[in-house]
């Protein structure tokens, strides 16, 4: 059989036996024929140097040229001065580096990454930023201390108690268990998200209409701002149970747009609108003043509108289009 070592040697066919086959089955073909006859009558020469020579024998002149001028190169080096490293050296030690870069790359991804399967800050009740009281009288302070250090924080305590759940779901890979929390994150995670722009949408100072752009945009989008009000008005009396009245922005669109959401289904997960004002229509928003007469509610609440905030919203969402 003929060999090839891999350094690119040669080493001759190994003769059996008179009568024995080779180890391997031989070239087939008129090509493997001629191709095996012209490899068993080489001879070493010079450039085929043989699996284990030492020093320059076997070695081709230019080889042997290059080492003499590389160790001429390394005598010329002073005697005090420390040899660089080798080129397979560098190599080496760059590749090194690289990895131990690339390492330190992916703990830095992966560590908070997997960490927040095991510790994740919770939910807090956001502080009004008024007093239970300020929203007088078209909101009484009772409504609004049951409203938010009840309500809004059942919804917190909850949404932090399904996520724990949640994530221990995560981690044992159970996913029945994570499609029987998902209505659960939906309804407390919408609760939260919604009063927390709720709370910031009123002020004791509020009402009137808007200025600038966002009030052009009104009148651009639903032809005034007393249509505007009488539309969200509309749509906020007439969600059938509990639910919310909207005005959200289309960022597709580049306009306003009123919308209903049903429970505490958030606007954007749920539209993909943006919120910018919500009108709460859950009962308890309302009922311990204005009883069952939602309308009276909805006619009180443009009083303590925060066109401040709302506007902020607006022109956060047109600067994100720009």
């Amino acid at each position: 059989m003929v060999t090839r070592p891999e350094t690119g040697g040669w080493a001759p066919p190994v003769p059996g036996p008179p009568g024995a086959g080779t180890s391997s089955p031989p070239l087939s073909g008129s090509l493997g024929q001629g191709r095996g006859l012209a490899l068993a009558g080489r001879t070493p020469g010079p450039c085929t140097p043989r699996r284990g020579s030492g020093g320059s024998r076997g070695r081709s002149p230019w080889r042997t040229a290059v080492s003499l001028r590389r160790r001429r190169r390394r005598a010329s080096v002073d005697a005090g001065r420390s040899a660089r490293p080798s080129v397979s050296e560098r190599g080496l030690a760059g590749a090194l580096t690289m990895l131990s870069r690339a390492a330190l790359s992916t703990s830095r991804t992966l560590v908070p990454a997997l960490g927040c399967l095991g510790s994740r800050q919770k939910h807090s009740l956001p502080d009004l930023p008024y007093d239970y009281g300020a929203l007088e009288p078209h909101i009484n302070a009772q409504i609004m201390q049951l409203h938010h250090s009840k309500h809004h924080a059942a919804y917190v305590n909850n949404l932090n108690t399904i996520e724990e759940k949640y994530l221990e779901a995560l981690e044992k890979g159970d996913i029945t268990a994570q499609i029987a929390l998902q209505p659960g994150l939906k309804f407390n995670g919408g609760g939260h998200i919604n009063h927390s722009i709720f709370w910031t949408n009123l002020s004791p100072k509020g009402g009137g209409e808007p200025k600038g752009e966002l009030l052009e945009a009104i009148k651009r989008d639903f032809g005034s701002f007393d249509k505007f009000k009488e539309k969200l008005t509309t749509v906020s009396v007439g969600v059938q149970g509990s639910g919310w009245g909207w005005l959200g922005f289309n960022k597709e669109q580049g306009r306003l747009q009123i919308a209903a959401c049903f429970n505490q289904d958030p606007l954007q997960g749920t539209t993909g609108l943006i919120p910018l004002l919500g009108i709460d229509v859950w009962e308890h928003a309302y009922y311990l003043q204005y009883k069952n007469v939602r309308p009276d509610y909805l006619k009180a609440i443009w009083n303590v509108i925060n066109w401040e905030n709302v506007t902020e919203r607006y022109m956060a969402c047109k600067k994100k289009m720009e």
